[in-house]
């Protein structure tokens, strides 16, 4: 979950988060549209802290992003994602870690077809090659 600097100077930090509990966190939440969260994995944020109301709703992860940057509130970004910019802060990185699946939908014939084999191995390799970043282990800032 990060935030710029300036959020967290003009909103209260949250100091901490237990998983289950109903604490408050006053500052904005930078998600998904919330017809998008009929997908069950979308719905973390929701779920993990139901406090927050949105400011900005978008179903392109990409908005998520510059929004945070520009201070609409605290994100709710894979890590790989926020940790790319060097002015979001990670909120609780110790206390709030959330795994969520990404999913790759084709059919099983599909499989034989050279091209997409060479797609799913490329992808396969690809965020192999990344597990760290992908996991947020790359940076606790």
């Amino acid at each position: 979950m990060p935030c710029t600097e300036v959020t967290l100077m003009t909103r209260p930090k949250p100091v901490s988060y237990m998983r289950g509990s109903t604490a408050r966190v006053s500052s904005p939440l930078v998600y998904f549209v919330d017809a998008m969260l009929l997908v069950d994995d979308l719905d973390a944020a929701r779920r993990l802290v139901p406090s927050m109301r949105a400011s900005l709703s978008s179903t392109n992860m990409f908005v998520h992003v510059p929004a945070t940057r520009a201070g609409a509130g605290i994100g709710f970004l894979p890590s790989f994602m926020g940790d790319q910019q060097p002015d979001l802060v990670r909120l609780l990185p110790e206390q709030f870690q959330e795994l969520l699946p990404y999913w790759m939908v084709l059919r099983q014939e599909s499989l034989h077809q050279p091209a997409v084999a060479a797609v799913v191995a490329a992808l396969r390799a690809g965020t192999s090659a990344f597990t760290e970043s992908l996991l947020g282990a790359a940076s606790t800032r």
